[in-house]
């Protein structure tokens, strides 16, 4: 399907309108027709997708939103739409001729936890065709808001925390932020300096979820647990995840340092909260040594960040270490860990060096395998999809970018010449991203350099200025990657 056919013919319209002339009356109506046309062939392809709001949650990574019309974005702290219907992804802005790329756009979100912003984590929630968000004025005041499906009509739900009042924060949002049902589950941690100092920066953290669907709802307290409080020491932090049966409050942090037994403390915590009959069970409470938490299971500790829980009520992870023929410094494997009897199996290993960034739908899993090319030229890497047992289902390599290779070259070029031997493949420093996957599209987001249709010809700038944007996006159609041969990418943004 050619995108850019719509854009020509909706430009057509306008010009021709604009002239109003009635000679023209035939060719717009001709025009309006074939836009009209491929937009719906559009819609048919995916008639038989069935919008599922809740489901659509598991599958989205922070700065990413599903509806039933395509995709919410934010790119360089800009909040796009991605039309399905179109194939084409706008800036939520009204206003005429703006740039997008200031405090001054419609669509621009801000978020630092450190300082006040209008969407901490660029956490978007999607309920009953609105956006919530959290933001935090400048008091530290953690506050729901509510905007339309155009992220315009801003109305305020309820304040969440507030660490000016009672020392209260909402905890990392982009992980721990879900709605299920009616209810959003959330985590507040407290943190009283006094208190927090006195017991070497352990806290309070209270799971909680907050009724959508009510009016002047007030928060709920399920569970209070305590773990590290600060997060400038490698803590982990927090993750919701979840099913039809429960809700799964997961938390993890490395290298607490104990001034009581002078010991490197580990915390790993896993509350299922059940859905059936509302009881909250701690399934997994481990404090101790960290080179014990590693080998908690016999495939390795549990990776928070990168987890998903299954309708089996299995939590699938990355496994690094531990039951596999060969200890390794990186993610080797795909593991599931049953919540309710500890029992732990690999579901899949590879024969590469690395799995990166895995993600499921619940019906496959989705994950990148690389070969690191430290002197060879072997660093090629592939999107890979699986069955749940972990069969094989395709494994497509990821082609690099042809300007990027014509300058890199000359670069590899240069090294040889100094007697270094080193690949392409090691230039392009990181994979992309599985940001978010339904029925229709996979969306990957190009955080390294290098690969093709998710790279940007303004590298150099994006490094100087720090941006925290993508290179690129691309977007590849399921139905093709569990298909063909070639991984057809098609990019949807690049950086400028």
């Amino acid at each position: 399907m050619n995108y850019k056919k719509i854009v020509l013919l909706l430009c057509s319209v306008i010009l021709l309108c604009s002239c109003n002339n009635p000679k023209y009356k035939k060719e717009i109506e001709s025009i309006k027709e074939s836009a009209s046309s491929i937009s719906q062939s559009l819609e048919d392809e995916f008639k038989d997708y069935v919008f599922d709001a809740e489901g659509a949650q598991k599958l989205c990574a922070s700065g990413t939103v599903i509806a039933e019309d395509g995709y919410y974005i934010v790119t360089d702290s800009i909040l796009n739409k991605y039309d399905i219907r179109t194939g084409i992804m706008a800036p939520l802005c009204s206003k005429i001729n703006c740039n997008h790329n200031s405090e001054t756009c419609d669509a621009y979100v801000f978020s630092k936890r450190i300082e006040k912003c209008n969407c901490l984590d660029y956490k978007f929630i999607y309920y009953n065709s609105k956006l919530y968000c959290v933001e935090v004025d400048e008091n530290q005041n953690y506050t729901l808001y509510r905007y339309n499906k155009l992220f315009s009509d801003k109305e305020k739900v309820i304040e969440l925390a507030s660490f000016s009042k009672d020392y209260t924060r909402v905890e990392g949002t982009e992980t721990s932020m879900v709605v299920k049902g009616d209810y959003l589950y959330y985590v507040i941690g407290i943190f009283n300096p006094e208190t927090v100092l006195q017991d070497d920066y352990i806290a309070e953290f209270k799971c909680c979820r907050l009724n959508m669907s009510q009016e002047n709802s007030q928060p709920e307290i399920l569970y209070t647990l305590e773990a590290p409080a600060d997060t400038f020491q490698d803590n982990l932090g927090f993750s919701i995840i979840y099913n039809d049966d429960y809700i799964v409050y997961f938390h993890q942090s490395t290298g607490r340092f104990s001034s009581k037994n002078r010991d490197i403390i580990f915390f790993l915590g896993i509350l299922a909260y059940s859905l059936k009959d509302g009881k909250c069970e701690l399934v997994l409470d481990f404090k101790g040594d960290e080179n014990q938490a590693k080998y908690l299971t016999k495939y390795g500790f549990l990776e928070m960040n990168n987890c998903y829980l299954g309708d089996d009520n299995n939590i699938y992870f990355r496994i690094y270490n531990g039951g596999l023929q060969e200890v390794s410094l990186y993610p080797k494997g795909i593991g599931r860990y049953d919540i309710k009897d500890h029992d732990v199996q690999c579901v899949y290993e590879t024969s590469y060096t690395e799995i990166s960034n895995f993600a499921s739908d619940g019906k496959n899993l989705y994950f990148f395998e690389v070969n690191h090319a430290f002197g060879t030229l072997d660093g090629k890497a592939y999107f890979t999809a699986t069955d749940m047992e972990g069969n094989v289902i395709c494994r497509k390599e990821l082609g690099l970018d042809e300007d990027y290779v014509k300058e890199q070259n000359q670069v590899y070029e240069r090294w040889k010449e100094n007697g270094a031997n080193m690949s392409l493949y090691t230039l392009c420093q990181e994979l992309p991203e599985i940001h978010c996957l339904d029925e229709r599209y996979v969306i990957l987001y190009g955080d390294g350099v290098g690969y093709a249709n998710l790279s940007t010809k303004y590298l150099q700038k994006h490094i100087m200025g720090g941006s925290d944007a993508p290179c690129g996006i691309g977007i590849i159609k399921k139905s093709d990657l569990l298909s063909g041969d070639e991984l057809n990418i098609k990019q949807i943004y690049s950086y400028e």
